[in-house]
């Protein structure tokens, strides 16, 4: 079975934003992309689109060791 996927479109829905987070955050550690790809990540509000940038940069953060 290959881990790679085919481009598409997935809609995610939840109350609970943090839920939210934990799914993107899992979905791109398991399925992460080239470096040069494009990849878009769609969100209701430039607010949450800021929440969710550093959301994802704390994570990213936690996971180097120092």
């Amino acid at each position: 079975m290959s881990s790679a996927l085919a481009p598409g479109f997935m809609v995610l829905h939840s109350h609970r934003l943090e839920s939210l987070r934990d799914v993107v955050l899992a979905w791109l550690r398991a399925y992460p992309i080239d470096p040069m790809a494009e990849e878009r990540v769609l969100v209701q509000s430039n607010g949450m689109a800021q929440w969710l940038k550093a959301a994802m940069a704390a994570e990213s953060d936690a996971e180097v060791p120092g």
